[in-house]
């Protein structure tokens, strides 16, 4: 979405008043917000990987993380501590 273009204006608006109208009826009604992002997030994210990764060749992580130790996909709590 774009910010404030008349579909986006429409779209809030819309949201926000049966939000409204839900909380008049005594309904619970979830608070609606507008994440905005920076113009310059590319610029930011760059800067984050430039200084907090390590950049290395594909054949190189594949032969010092074979396959079959790899961990499966459900076990976040085990391939995060590695």
């Amino acid at each position: 979405m774009y910010p404030n273009t008349f579909n986006f204006q429409e779209m809030v608006r819309q949201y926000y008043d049966e939000m409204l109208d839900r909380e008049d009826e005594g309904m619970k009604a979830d608070i609606p917000y507008i994440l905005t992002i920076p113009k310059d997030l590319n610029g930011r994210l760059h800067d984050f990987f430039a200084q907090y990764s390590i950049k290395e060749k594909a054949d190189g992580w594949l032969d010092e993380h074979p396959y079959s130790e790899a961990f499966p996909d459900t076990e976040a709590d085990r391939w995060m501590r590695e």
